[in-house]
């Protein structure tokens, strides 16, 4: 399994999310009661099935214009951060080649997914010694880049990976400061953990979860415009 959310993970989440009553979980939420309230758990897995089909307003979230991110989310190591590396919000699949060249695979055949599609990946990528890949998700309805994906490899472990998510969030908070916002939760059968960085052009989440009962970990970052937040969450 190369997605940090399978379709094995994904409907675990689901039929085990109906089983566990409000007593058994306990949660941390920093984030301001004036912001959105995040995804429940089966909604924030790093992208969705490689099967589905992209939906047909997927393009409105790059139609819309970027809403200015609140100043007190904004984190002050950095005043914006316009994409990873050298991506940018927008570029065509011959702009991502052109920049990041040899370090690109192009798959086999388009994969598709409930929002967007990707053809081209960056493996092997290192981040703390250990491997990830890298997607670059581009909206059907425009062909341009809207979404990039750093998912971990490694998949299946006999104990949850916290030492990568935690090694992951200092590295970011080196570069973008402290997140403006934390959530930690452990239920029953699922452990999550989700770091989040607001800036005026991107947003950065970084997402963990760990499912008990088959050993799964689903663990990623993602950029995406700031202004796509209420679209993705259709």
């Amino acid at each position: 399994m190369n997605n940090c959310s399978s379709i094995i993970s994904a409907i675990s989440v689901l039929v085990l999310a109906t089983i566990y009553s409000p007593a058994q979980s306990s949660q941390t939420d920093t984030r301001e009661s004036s912001v959105l309230k995040p995804r429940s758990t089966a909604e924030r897995v790093c992208y969705d099935s490689p099967t589905a089909q992209p939906r047909v307003n997927s393009a409105k979230s790059l139609a819309r214009v970027p809403k200015p991110v609140p100043e007190s989310l904004r984190t002050p190591k950095q005043k914006d951060v316009l994409g990873w590396q050298d991506a940018r919000w927008g570029m065509t699949d011959a702009d991502i080649v052109k920049t990041f060249g040899a370090s690109l695979k192009k798959l086999p055949q388009r994969k598709f997914l409930t929002h967007w599609y990707e053809d081209y990946i960056i493996p092997n990528f290192k981040l703390n010694l250990e491997n990830f890949t890298v997607h670059f998700q581009m909206d059907p309805q425009t062909n341009r880049l809207t979404q990039i994906l750093i998912t971990f490899d490694q998949e299946v472990s006999i104990s949850p990976r916290n030492d990568v998510f935690l090694g992951l969030e200092e590295l970011l908070t080196q570069k973008y400061g402290a997140p403006g916002f934390k959530k930690d939760e452990t239920e029953r059968y699922i452990l999550s953990r989700s770091r989040e960085w607001m800036f005026p052009t991107t947003i950065i989440e970084l997402s963990y979860s760990y499912h008990k009962t088959i050993s799964v970990n689903s663990l990623c970052i993602r950029y995406f415009p700031a202004g796509a937040t209420e679209a993705n969450k259709l």
